[in-house]
């Protein structure tokens, strides 16, 4: 199944964001453009993130460096509480076993 490709300029105009700020966030790979003939294109299982990255800058005032920064940890977190939830699930198992 093939993503919705949503024009960069639209989700721009959309946010109230120049479109430096998403090619920004392209150049520290925090998103990634589809270009076709030329115009960059969001796709629609990234906008999600996107909007993240963009209240990290509207809502907190931070730089590209301070997303970059912020979403990097946030992503480390993410995994840290998926591995400790996998972690009480497995000592969950073993002491339902142990009863």
């Amino acid at each position: 199944m093939e993503d919705k490709l949503i024009p960069a300029k639209d989700v721009c105009m959309h946010y109230r964001v120049d479109l430096k700020f998403i090619d920004d966030l392209q150049e520290y790979e925090l998103i990634s453009f589809v270009v076709i003939e030329e115009q960059p294109f969001v796709q629609s299982e990234q906008l999600s993130e996107l909007e993240k990255l963009i209240r990290f800058h509207q809502e907190l005032s931070l730089n590209i460096e301070g997303i970059d920064a912020v979403y990097r940890l946030s992503k480390k977190l993410e995994a840290a509480q998926e591995e400790i939830q996998t972690l009480r699930n497995r000592v969950s198992f073993y002491e339902r076993g142990f009863r």
